[in-house]
C-alpha cells in the first residue's frame, strides 16, 4: 500500500484511537496504575468492577497508544497516561470525558447536513436543546 493509503487507512480509523482513550479514562484505569510498579490487569479489573479479560485487551490497546507500557509478565505501568490521573495537576481527564464523550462525539454524524442547510447547532439536532442547556438538564438529574 502506498504512504498515502496508509494516512488515509489511518484517518478512517482514528476514532478508534480516541473511543480507547476514552474508555479507560471513563473507566477509571489510569488512576489504577502507577509509574513505579507494574498491576496485572486482573487487579485492576476487580478494583473498578470491570470484566478482566476485556480489561486486558482494554489495557493493552492503551499500551500501543503509548499510554501504558505492559512488561514481561503482562503487568501494566503508566506511562503518558500519567496526564489522564485524577490527581494530576495537569490532568486532562476531563477534557477527554467532554470531547470524547457520547454526547460531542453523537453531534458529528450531523456535520454533514450543517454543512449543508447552513444551521451549525449539532447539539440541537441531536438532543433538541443547546448544549449548556442540556448539561443542566443533565446535571439536574
Amino acid at each position: 500500500m502506498s504512504e498515502a493509503a496508509d494516512e488515509v487507512i489511518d484517518l478512517i480509523y482514528g476514532h478508534w484511537r480516541s473511543q480507547i482513550l476514552y474508555a479507560g479514562v471513563e473507566l477509571g484505569v489510569f488512576d489504577h496504575v502507577a509509574r513505579s510498579c507494574s498491576k496485572h490487569s486482573d487487579a485492576v479489573a476487580a478494583e473498578i468492577g470491570a470484566d478482566e479479560r476485556l480489561l486486558y485487551r482494554l489495557m493493552r490497546a492503551l499500551a500501543s497508544l503509548g499510554l501504558l507500557v505492559e512488561d514481561e509478565s503482562h503487568g501494566f505501568a503508566i506511562s503518558e497516561g500519567e496526564l489522564l490521573r485524577s490527581e494530576h495537576p495537569q490532568s486532562l481527564r476531563h477534557r477527554v470525558l467532554i470531547a470524547d464523550g457520547p454526547e460531542h462525539y453523537a453531534i458529528w454524524k450531523h456535520l454533514p447536513g450543517i454543512i449543508k442547510d447552513g444551521k451549525q447547532d449539532g447539539f440541537i439536532r441531536e438532543f433538541g436543546s443547546r448544549a449548556f442547556e442540556y448539561a443542566r438538564t443533565k446535571l439536574a438529574l
